[in-house]
């Protein structure tokens, strides 16, 4: 992304996400599935850090602030209809008009220009002498970035608890399926609703006291939902849980923006989804051993006691910053 321009990476993902679909429509066998899941990761990757990318090299503060918000908030709200819209049209049609349809949505990607007011400094000038690796190696020298990367890792490694645990979780307390299904909606609901909001509040507060209070809002939801069987205060631990992962993700993103140089905003973004992706695939390893060998519940006061110890680390690392 920072050797070229981060709306070729764009354009190229949706391209993928095209042979994807097209995978899906011509080979309807092992080999479709898999080859078309591959590409299709790929291209996401490419839209998604491409996008953060182009946003990131934005120069106003309040733009670049209000554009990672509308980037989480149109997330979240293809989170909340797609799989519905997508399971509306295989019930009543069938999966070959679902690809179509998912075809015919990236095309248009395949023509997307460049922002006008981008910050052209963004593409590295001297291509031929650049070390990725030495410049991984550099950024992770920073302690700033360290933290953003580990409060990003943080959120989502919480966050994966809630497709996985806590389905099993509040099954074995014996709610219904349609009840679950309602508690997961309102995780959504309340991630999105944080999100229209965001930029204001991105305006009017410190980034720093933004990541204590959503670690705040995770400790809080992490503490409360395995304390009782009572559905009112489960459906208030996740909606606080909810509104916690709506600013994180979009924090992170600005944060991480903020700390590094806008022709490296790229290898950041990148690093960023990789940790992401990394802790997202350990999480339910970790989570599966707790249930195994203590109990399931235990999951959620272990999230919470990172919670904890990484508001600690903040403290310390800011009252050190003060005392020089």
């Amino acid at each position: 992304m920072d050797r070229f321009s981060p709306i070729i990476g764009v354009r190229l993902g949706f391209l993928l996400n095209c042979i994807s679909s097209v995978l899906l429509l011509g080979f309807k066998n092992f080999f479709g599935v898999i080859s078309s899941q591959l590409i299709a990761g790929l291209g996401f990757l490419l839209i998604v850090v491409g996008a953060q990318t182009t946003i990131s090299s934005t120069k106003e503060y309040y733009k670049k602030a209000k554009g990672f918000a509308q980037l989480s908030l149109f997330g979240s709200i293809g989170q909340v209809f797609g799989p519905f819209l997508g399971g509306l049209i295989v019930t009543y049609f069938n999966f070959s008009l679902l690809f179509l349809i998912t075809l015919l949505i990236s095309l248009p990607g395949l023509f997307i220009k460049t922002p006008k007011k981008r910050n052209k400094n963004i593409i590295q000038k001297d291509k031929s002498h650049i070390s990725i690796f030495k410049d991984i190696s550099e950024l992770l020298k920073e302690p700033n970035l360290i933290i953003i990367l580990l409060f990003t890792s943080i959120a989502v490694f919480i966050t994966s608890l809630r497709n996985s645990f806590l389905p099993i979780f509040l099954k074995n307390n014996n709610y219904n399926a349609d009840t679950i299904g309602i508690l997961i909606s309102i995780f959504s609901i309340t991630m999105s609703i944080v999100r229209i909001f965001i930029a204001k509040i991105f305006k009017n507060f410190q980034l720093n006291k933004l990541m204590y209070l959503t670690l705040f809002l995770f400790f809080i939801g992490m503490s409360i939902i395995p304390l009782t069987n009572n559905l009112i205060i489960i459906t208030i631990g996740i909606s606080v849980w909810g509104l916690g992962f709506g600013i994180s993700q979009p924090l992170s993103m600005l944060l991480m923006s903020e700390n590094i140089q806008t022709e490296k905003s790229g290898l950041g973004m990148g690093l960023r989804f990789t940790a992401i992706n990394l802790f997202t695939s350990i999480a339910p390893i970790v989570f599966g051993l707790i249930t195994e060998y203590i109990e399931i519940s235990y999951n959620f006061y272990f999230c919470s006691i990172i919670c904890l110890i990484f508001i600690g680390i903040l403290y310390l690392k800011d009252v050190r910053e003060k005392s020089k």
